[in-house]
């Protein structure tokens, strides 16, 4: 049996037919992929998946493994993307599916299944980690994976993400940009991140920024029509620096001061966490952690 180094390939196929009274699509023809790779000698990843339609699960790998991917797709549809190199200890993964010509609509209402994918991250190696998504089912469970960077893209989507447990890495830049969905990310106090870019478009949206702080960091929302929740920790200094059009804002727990909404320990926290909030239309709340 060859070493879970090399990557695993194609391990079986399947097939199926789609109803000729249902659209003009093509028959299914179902592949399943997995791909694996243990650490050796790399010492720091990026990695890039991309997703079209269907369910995807991000989550961590097992010990010595530097990644571990598996996708099942309709090569009707859609075609495998998977590139990668190794440059001075330094790897380079792209993996996913990359669509034809391709409407999401009419897919999802023609076809009984979809698609999926699982990556796990590795909790060793420093990885800096892009999802590109389109019309998607995503849960990504991040706790203890090894992030240095975290750029979630989405289009008409429903995603949750967590971070349960520490980080054991400095995660420089997390991104954020979301299109009409439903997203929500909890416990990232424990991502680590020294600045948060989050942009959202419509939907519904909570950011729960409870957890272990290590350090102050910054956070960047834009938010177009929609509802907004801020679940924020008690024992580290918050200001919110808010510019909106017609959006209602509830601040229980802040007091205004010289232009912005503070915490009463604002002045005296080691940890401090510095809101920018520009928002349209809709609705903001924060809420403490009990």
């Amino acid at each position: 049996m060859s070493r879970v180094g090399a990557a695993l390939g194609i391990l079986w196929a399947m097939s199926a037919s789609l109803p000729s009274a249902a659209l003009a699509v093509q028959e299914h023809d179902w592949i399943e992929v997995r791909s694996a790779r243990q650490v050796g000698s790399v010492q720091a990843i990026e990695a890039e998946i991309h997703y079209g339609m269907g369910e995807i699960t991000i989550t961590t790998a097992s010990k010595g493994l530097l990644y571990d991917a598996r996708l099942r797709y309709d090569a009707a549809q859609f075609e495998p993307l998977r590139e990668w190199t190794v440059k001075g200890g330094r790897a380079y993964l792209k993996f996913g599916v990359d669509e034809f010509d391709v409407d999401f609509d009419e897919l999802s209402e023609a076809f009984d299944e979809t698609g999926s994918l699982y990556f796990a991250v590795s909790r060793e190696v420093p990885t800096n980690l892009t999802l590109e998504v389109g019309a998607v089912s995503a849960d990504l469970d991040l706790g203890g994976a090894a992030l240095t960077g975290l750029t979630v893209r989405t289009g008409a989507s429903e995603t949750s993400i967590r971070f349960d447990t520490p980080n054991p890495e400095t995660l420089n830049e997390m991104v954020f940009e979301v299109g009409a969905a439903e997203f929500e990310a909890r416990k990232l106090g424990n991502a680590h991140f020294r600045h948060l870019s989050f942009e959202g478009g419509v939907g519904d949206i909570m950011l729960d920024l409870t957890g272990e702080w290590q350090e102050s960091a910054e956070i960047e929302i834009k938010m177009g029509l929609g509802a907004l929740e801020l679940r924020l920790p008690r024992d580290v200094g918050i200001r919110v620096t808010k510019k909106s059009f017609l959006a209602a804002f509830n601040h229980d727990g802040l007091q205004k001061v010289d232009g912005a909404y503070v915490s009463p320990n604002w002045d005296s926290a080691e940890i401090q966490l510095d809101i920018d909030l520009k928002a349209t239309l809709g609705a903001i709340e924060i809420n403490f952690a009990r």
